[in-house]
């Protein structure tokens, strides 16, 4: 499963168009979009017109108490918004893709310590996309050294109360819930 949060995004475009191409290349991965925003409805007919639409799924804004849950059912997460949402997957353990248009994403991109830096281009996307699909041992590391990274260092850089609330709640699901 790909989870992008945030249909607010000004150019989510590059991200729709390497879903279809993932998912018409893997016909049983799925694609959920999450978030809400003025360009949601203009995304959801653009996709309706597309082959493979029916693979990506618009599920709208998703409540604060249901993301630690959703993040760590998550395999591989896509973002186009680089802030507590990226954060809070790598935390989570989702292999995140971060699409590179805001120049303080490098700002905690370390690659597999971190998150996977992309340019904002379809077939960057779709190229990591199909690397993480094709490489689970790689997924995997991404996964593990974004939930350190995130867990170890910002925990005192940019930690507040909330934050770490979600942090002991995304621990509590990841015991439990078990990967997809």
């Amino acid at each position: 499963m790909q989870y992008k949060q945030g249909v607010n995004t000004k150019n989510m475009m590059p991200i729709l168009e390497a879903f279809l191409e993932i998912t018409q290349r893997f016909p049983r991965v799925k694609a959920f979009v999450g978030g809400g925003g003025p360009n949601k409805e203009q995304y959801e007919t653009w996709l309706k017109a597309r082959p493979g639409a029916e693979h990506v799924k618009f599920i709208g804004v998703v409540p604060d108490e249901d993301l630690p849950g959703l993040y760590a059912s998550t395999d591989i997460f896509v973002s186009a918004t680089h802030g507590y949402v990226s954060l809070e997957a790598m935390a989570s353990g989702a292999a995140t893709i971060l699409v590179n248009h805001e120049p303080q994403t490098h700002e905690f991109v370390d690659h597999e310590a971190g998150g996977l830096l992309v340019e904002e281009k379809t077939h960057a996307v779709t190229q990591a996309l199909e690397m993480l699909i094709h490489e689970p041992e790689r997924r995997q590391r991404l996964s593990q050294g974004g939930r350190q990274f995130v867990l170890e260092g910002f925990e005192n850089r940019r930690g507040t109360e909330e934050m770490i609330a979600f942090f002991e709640q995304v621990l509590h699901h990841a015991a439990g819930a078990p990967k997809r």
